[in-house]
């Protein structure tokens, strides 16, 4: 009887050195899991931020021309220079002011031409 005591006992020793081997084995299982889905998870972060990134680069670098509608909000008697994210106004030739509003001469200027040091008419 004790042989089969001892044998009996060495069994259900056995079953729980499985059973543990079994719950470590699934414990292991699910931290190698979380452990994908963390790594997944930093590189989905990183693609975000990247693309961000990107993204705005990529806009910064568009440039509205903001001259080709209405001379920018220029003075019709002034030039609008677009420029990288702006623009500017100057006054035309004969015209002072500040770009917004330019006062002069009404005088036509581009009836003249200057040839070496004289001014000549233009016919």
């Amino acid at each position: 009887m004790s042989m089969n005591v001892q044998r009996i006992m060495e069994d259900v020793i056995l079953k729980q050195h499985v059973q543990i081997q079994l719950v470590v084995s699934h414990v292991n299982v699910k931290l190698v899991i979380l452990e994908m889905v963390s790594v997944v998870m930093v590189f989905i972060y990183f693609l975000s931020f990247l693309s961000f990134f990107l993204l705005f680069t990529f806009l910064k670098k568009i440039d509205i021309n903001e001259c080709s509608t209405n001379n920018g909000g220029c003075s019709t008697n002034a030039l609008c220079t677009n420029t990288q994210g702006s623009f500017s106004c100057a006054c035309k030739t004969g015209y002072s002011g500040d770009g917004a509003t330019c006062t002069g001469n009404d005088f036509v200027f581009s009836s003249l031409k200057w040839n070496d040091v004289n001014l000549h008419l233009m016919k």
